[in-house]
């Protein structure tokens, strides 16, 4: 439910007000944690990125959405490595496509990117 409303037009900042990431908020098992944040990660990220939807609401304002989005990835765990991911989204047009990134995520294995 909580994921839906992240992906709803209006609801982001809601949504991510009331969705509890830190490790001891149990929203996310710690099992599941590894493959979930990156993948939470990604979709943040391409809401982040999106310039203007058209019609001017208080509620979808861009600069408010970044700015809700930022604070959201603050409570990620710096020591797991959780940042990696949109890190590497927002350095990827800088990065020569002849260049293999490998991220050390070793609590999980190693990922490239």
């Amino acid at each position: 439910n909580q994921l839906r409303q992240i992906l709803t037009k209006g609801e982001l900042r809601e949504a991510l007000t009331k969705f509890d990431v830190s490790q001891g908020g149990g929203v996310i098992d710690l099992q599941h944690r590894d493959q979930f944040i990156p993948i939470l990660t990604r979709i943040l990220f391409g809401r982040f990125t999106v310039r203007n939807t058209g019609r001017k609401s208080a509620k979808d304002n861009p600069d408010a959405r970044r700015a809700a989005i930022l604070s959201f990835l603050s409570e990620l765990n710096p020591n797991r490595n959780e940042y990696d991911s949109f890190v590497y989204l927002m350095i990827r047009p800088f990065i020569p496509s002849n260049v293999s990134m490998k991220i050390d995520c070793s609590h999980v294995g190693d990922h490239e990117f």
